[in-house]
């Protein structure tokens, strides 16, 4: 891939060479948002609620300078404390803690690689934001769930079954 890059186009390399620098436009619109929406977070610690109009109700008043008709916080952690707040965001981290370990050691390489492929492209972009992203990722981690154990005994339910029949 790195052999590749002398062979691009000159507008992807030069894209390609402005990740990093925070006097790229595309980069300091995401700075400048993450600034807005960590304001909103800081006085909205439990979320603002789900969806674009619980956003464009809210993050206005906490944007930055060019950025209040931002439509998301453009990263998935952010957008998900500030829709559920720093609960849902433990929670969500709790499942992925789960399904990455699963899918290791599962040793499904190709669910680990989709997993954390778009949870590090998520940190500049809120991907969910799409569904066309949404459900391939959730659909994902379902297949990471462990599977449970098979028992050859039923199991009595608050001791219903364990009872015998009375003649």
């Amino acid at each position: 891939a790195l052999l590749s890059v002398p062979l691009l186009p000159h507008s992807f390399q030069n894209r390609l060479f402005s990740i990093g620098d925070v006097r790229e436009s595309s980069n300091r619109y995401r700075l400048q948002t993450w600034h807005g929406t960590w304001k909103m977070l800081c006085e909205h610690p439990f979320g603002i609620g789900i969806g674009e109009d619980a956003w464009r109700a809210v993050y206005p008043h906490y944007a930055v300078s060019g950025t209040k008709t931002v439509p998301h916080a453009h990263n998935i952690f952010l957008q998900v404390m500030a829709e559920v707040g720093m609960i849902g965001l433990l929670l969500l981290l709790i499942i992925l803690f789960f399904a990455i370990r699963n899918s290791f050691q599962k040793r499904q390489f190709a669910a680990l690689a989709a997993i954390l492929g778009t949870l590090v492209m998520g940190m500049f972009d809120h991907l969910w934001y799409f569904a066309g992203m949404l459900l391939p990722f959730w659909a994902v981690l379902a297949l990471c769930a462990p599977k449970r154990a098979k028992s050859d005994k039923k199991k009595p339910v608050c001791g219903y079954f364990a009872r015998k029949p009375i003649s």
